[in-house]
This record gives structure tokens, sequence and C-alpha cells, in this order.
């Protein structure tokens, strides 16, 4: 990895627009602002991991409840009452598989869903599908488990997964909270992870 880089090559390499958002960072100081960029990726590549463990995990364990309550092809299923929204997201799902010659199964169904489906679950249109199904995804550690709160923390997660995903700035999120955001929903799913690599 890079540590250090010439502001000049780096507008150049990237573009005006591009660093410009680091350049007010960094109060128009550009070797600065090329430190910010390079500090920017390290913080991208250390949080891609641990949201690599959460997108799979919650997809996987509501998939689970999911499956359980309405069957293997619960995507297909107009009982689970799931809005246009979700309804458009799932059939775009299927679109990519048929497109890519992938057989319409569920662990292809899974995969090809984004992760803003898994996200809106939580939202409180669905505190029914909550109570019926997808809060048994979470073994609380201590108290009562809350669809909202985990709507409330899931939501930034999602936004800044997909800052990460198309190489923008998240240098002005609180990262730390974020980290550790991501951590607890993560061990929520699985208890008997402590540590996320």
């Amino acid at each position: 990895m890079l540590k250090e880089i010439n502001y000049e090559l780096l507008e150049k390499f990237l573009s005006i627009e591009r660093v410009n958002t680091y350049l007010r960072l960094a109060d128009g100081n550009k070797q600065k602002a090329a430190d910010l960029y390079i500090e920017n990726l390290k913080q991208c590549q250390f949080l891609y991991a641990k949201l690599h463990w959460l997108e799979i995990g919650l997809r996987n364990a509501i998939n689970r409840q999911l499956s359980q309550k309405y069957g293997n092809e619960w995507y297909n299923n107009p009982h689970i009452g799931l809005f246009e929204k979700e309804q458009s997201q799932l059939q775009k799902a299927k679109e990519s598989l048929n497109r890519n010659r992938k057989n319409l199964t569920n662990g292809n169904m899974i995969a090809e869903i984004n992760f803003g489906l898994w996200v809106n679950l939580f939202n409180s249109p669905y505190e029914n599908l909550w109570r019926q199904c997808l809060r048994k995804a979470f073994t609380p550690q201590t108290g009562k488990l809350e669809r909202n709160q985990l709507s409330k923390n899931l939501h930034p997660i999602l936004k800044l997964r997909n800052r990460i995903a198309h190489y923008e700035p998240i240098l002005d999120y609180d990262l730390p909270k974020m980290q550790q955001d991501i951590i607890d929903i993560v061990r929520l799913i699985e208890p008997n992870i402590t540590k996320l690599p």
C-alpha cells in the first residue's frame, strides 16, 4: 500500500472532482489531502472484512428464518407481505440470475439479493415479520432485542458499505462506533464469534 503520494499525481490519476473532497477536509493543504486519501483507503480496507461477516451472516440468518416459516422459495411467497421496493429488488435478483444462466435456487438467490433488501426488512412496516420470525435470527446477549434499534444501526452501516463499495470518502463517519455496531450485530447473529478478523 502506498504510504505517501504526491497530491498532483493523485489529482491527475483520480480526477480533480474526486480529490477535491479530501482537499476540503484538509482545509486546502494538498499534502494533507493526499494523506487523507491514503488514510481513507486504509479505513475502507479495514472495515471491508468486517462488513463481509455482517452482510453474509445477516442474509444467511434471515434466510434460515424465512425458509423455516415460508419454505426455501420464500422469495416467491406472497404471504410474506413484502412491499413494492423489496419485491422489485427480488425481481432484479431473479433477472440477474437468469441473465447469467444460473439456476433459481435458494443459495443463488440469497447471494444475488442486495444488502439493502436485507436491511429494509428491519423497517417499521415489517414489524409483524420481525415478531413472527426475523427476531429468531438473533440471540440477544441481555434483555430484549428491538427491531427498531437494529434498523437504526443497520441503515448507517448500509450507507457506509455502499460508500466503501463505490470508493467514496468515509472519514467523516464515526468509524469506531460503526465498527462496534458491526461487531455487535454479528455477535447477535452468532454469539460464539467474539472477534472479527
